[in-house]
């Protein structure tokens, strides 16, 4: 990948929808509004919580899959173990993901003015 495509990557919007019943969306227009929150922030705000790995949305999307029981026993095994082994590290060193990430800005940053 070149340098010109890779400054690109994570810039360009995305379109990311789906279908559901017409009563379903009311309930979440209604919803929505109650909280004060439109779709926009309402979807980002979830995708982000997921990709960030936020304790409630993970927990929940667990309760999700046990519920629709896609996954192997074995598979929901090892991401649970993959999660404690993350929290564990976060409490042993008291740092979490956002702390992780300054860190290597720092190195980063030093490593440039040498």
């Amino acid at each position: 990948m070149s340098e010109e495509e890779n400054e690109e990557y994570g810039h360009t919007e995305k379109i990311v929808k789906f279908t559901d019943t017409d009563k379903r969306y009311a309930e979440l227009r209604l919803r929505l509004h109650y909280d004060g929150m439109s779709q926009r922030d309402f979807f980002r705000a979830m995708v982000t919580g997921y990709i960030q790995g936020h304790p409630d949305i993970v927990s929940y999307i667990e309760v999700v899959k046990n519920h629709k029981k896609k996954h192997p026993q074995w598979k929901k095994r090892k991401v649970a173990a993959s999660y404690a082994a993350q929290a564990e590290m976060e409490k042993k060193f008291g740092l979490n993901k956002d702390d992780i990430e300054s860190i290597f800005d720092l190195i980063e940053k030093e490593y440039d003015t040498i």
